[in-house]
């Protein structure tokens, strides 16, 4: 089976650091254009996981920019196709931004554990970008689609600076869906994930991940990215339509295929098998949901 390709990145490529987020990244000018070298925590997979997440999303077409396996100095990570043209005007709204602009008193300084960050929050502050009823319900079917994928790879990462609006000359957009590292089970050993995969419960454990996104202001926690989909898709059903007859055409094999094109020497057959069974369960929970 062919594998993924891993690209070195040369220090004559790299260009300032990106100060937002908590992890080591840096801009990259390739040949094709600006990228983001982020860099793996060891023994975490965020590299693998954020490559896989993109793979995912292609195939359902959901907007996510390209993501590519790299190394930097002897380092894991991955690089990220920059998906703003600042020479073209172009500029990213983080969503702590748009929140701010249009919740009452929301706090957008606090990223973790921002019990505001409620899905009621996040339409009421996007409404108030997009005040056309038709470019609001478009808006918020592409966000939905955002957390579709969140549930399908347990993306336990939403913040409310892991999404936004992109400003362009000719208007503003949802930007596409970033930052997935936190997915897929990379956080897991080999042994945890065999002794799930043995107990057979991956159900019960995408429903008990902590996500970033409330489902009330009053919660301790942020719901699991596949309750959070459960509950919200009951809610709006129009912002899902047609997502269980798109799920339904993302086969097994096509789940085996992306997953097993990881390189051997960054994620282990356990952790893989781990992350396909993961998906596929998470694929067959949506469907009986989703309409």
């Amino acid at each position: 089976m062919n594998q993924y390709p891993i690209f070195s990145v040369e220090p004559s490529e790299r260009l300032e650091q990106e100060p937002l987020g908590s992890k080591e990244k840096f801009w990259v000018e390739r040949t094709d254009g600006l990228w983001l070298f982020k860099f793996a925590r060891p023994g975490t997979g965020e590299d693998w996981a954020e490559k896989l997440a993109a793979e995912y999303a292609h195939v359902l077409e959901i907007e996510a920019p390209r993501i590519e396996l790299a190394t930097f100095d002897g380092k894991r990570g991955c690089l990220c196709k920059s998906f703003i043209d600042e020479k073209q005007g172009e500029a990213l709204i983080h969503g702590n931004e748009v929140l701010s602009g249009n919740v009452a008193g929301y706090d957008s300084t606090k990223l973790y554990s921002q019990s505001s960050h409620t899905v009621a929050n996040i339409l009421q502050a996007v409404q108030g970008v997009f005040s056309e009823p038709q470019e609001f319900e478009t808006a918020a079917q592409t966000l939905a689609t955002y957390l579709v994928l969140d549930a399908l790879i347990g993306n336990t990462d939403r913040h409310h600076e892991n999404w936004g609006l992109k400003r362009t000359p000719r208007g503003t957009l949802v930007a596409p869906s970033f930052d997935h590292a936190s997915s897929l089970g990379r956080e897991n050993s080999a042994l945890r994930c065999q002794q799930i995969l043995d107990g057979r419960n991956l159900d019960g454990y995408l429903k008990r991940g902590r996500g970033g996104i409330y489902l009330k202001e009053s919660d301790k926690h942020g719901a699991s990215p596949l309750n959070l989909v459960i509950s919200v898709a009951k809610q709006y059903p129009d912002y899902f339509k047609g997502w269980r007859s798109k799920l339904d055409q993302l086969l097994d094999e096509h789940v085996r295929d992306l997953t097993y094109q990881i390189p051997e020497n960054l994620a282990s057959s356990v952790a893989k098998n781990f992350a396909v069974s993961m998906v596929i369960t998470a694929r067959n929970t949506l469907m009986q949901e989703l309409v």
